[in-house]
């Protein structure tokens, strides 16, 4: 069946917070919809040297990769 042994969490009256956006559709908007992206930039060799160290410490951990540069974030090494 379908018991867990958890209790199921309760959905109650849905909470409209009036700092939320919604589309037109009903959805809330995503907090960084519509803000403008940085352009991205070219890694400089450096930072390609600390990239490629810090896969070697601590492989795929971005946060820790990113830390370990610490002139990009976490999603810059995921798709670098």
């Amino acid at each position: 069946g379908s018991s867990s042994g958890r209790p199921r969490k309760e959905k109650g009256p849905r909470v409209i917070d009036p700092n939320q956006e919604y589309s037109a559709t009903g959805r809330k908007k995503r907090k960084d919809a519509g803000k403008l992206r940085t352009p991205p930039r070219a890694w400089t060799p450096e930072e390609e040297r600390l990239f490629r160290e810090a896969l070697k410490l601590y492989g795929r951990n971005w946060k820790e990769c990113a830390s370990h540069v610490g002139t990009r974030d976490q999603r810059s090494f995921t798709s670098h």
